[in-house]
């Protein structure tokens, strides 16, 4: 019988024991992360979702190529994006296309037509003249800036209670007209830019900024249209920065409100 009571004391410690190694062992493993496929553990922002990507999705761009004659196959690193304005009707960009595709390599990569809708008319990677400086380096400019084109009638004379289009035609009062605190290249009107092509434009900037690695700084940080001479750094500009006869793209309150957003 004595020996009976040890044996039995012996193995109640034993069974104690066990008992303390599991809750140790447990409490061990909930500071632990679980892992079971038998793989390393990864940081969870590792796995977030990838917002530029998401963005890239969502901006509406139909392919236009023009005929391959109309600019040049030739690789080139862009470094610059150009704003321009087509001085045309904003109903379709059908006409600006043709225009395109009637010259030979003048042309931008984009048109944002007046509902949004971003057009491509050239691979990014390859180019066309759209800048036509009479600097030495013109045509390396042109290979290294993407040019994008708002779709509006640009600049306007106020003719009686009318507005007239760079052609002399009268504009159609359904598009609105933003009027400037100051005259603009010798004019105070100009058609106003919609809303969704400033929402379009800043998304095609982003992407283009992380497509190519252009940084988007210059234009936005300045917010100086007026005309530049030199151009040796990367980044956004207008069209007037390059040349004093061009009154495109204007410093239109929703343009340079979408600038300071970049």
């Amino acid at each position: 019988m004595f020996f009976q009571k040890i044996l039995q004391f012996l193995k109640s410690l034993f069974q104690k024991k066990g008992i303390h190694q599991t809750e140790e062992l447990q409490t061990k493993t909930d500071h632990v992360p679980v892992n079971n496929d038998n793989t390393e553990s990864v940081d969870d922002s590792l796995n977030a979702p990838d917002h530029h990507h998401n963005d890239m999705e969502s901006l509406n761009i139909i392919n236009k190529f023009l005929p391959e004659n109309c600019y040049t196959k030739v690789n080139t690193k862009k470094t610059r994006i150009c704003l321009h304005h087509t001085v045309s009707s904003p109903l379709s960009i059908d006409g600006d296309v043709a225009t395109f595709a009637s010259q030979r390599n003048i042309a931008t990569q984009y048109i944002i037509g007046s509902d949004g809708t971003v057009y491509q008319l050239i691979p990014e990677n390859y180019w066309a003249h759209h800048l036509g400086t009479q600097l030495a380096n013109n045509t390396q400019l042109n290979q290294e800036t993407i040019g994008i084109e708002i779709d509006a009638w640009g600049k306007l004379t106020k003719s009686d209670d009318r507005y007239l289009t760079a052609y002399g035609s009268v504009m159609d009062s359904k598009f609105p007209v933003e009027t400037l605190d100051v005259p603009f290249r010798g004019s105070l009107y100009y058609q106003e830019y919609s809303d969704t092509q400033m929402d379009a434009l800043y998304q095609l900037l982003k992407n283009l900024s992380i497509e190519h690695q252009i940084p988007l700084e210059g234009l936005n940080q300045s917010l100086n249209f007026e005309l530049l001479n030199n151009f040796e750094h990367p980044g956004l500009y207008s069209h007037s920065n390059f040349r004093a006869d061009k009154s495109d793209a204007y410093p239109a309150k929703k343009l340079i409100a979408m600038l300071r957003r970049l």
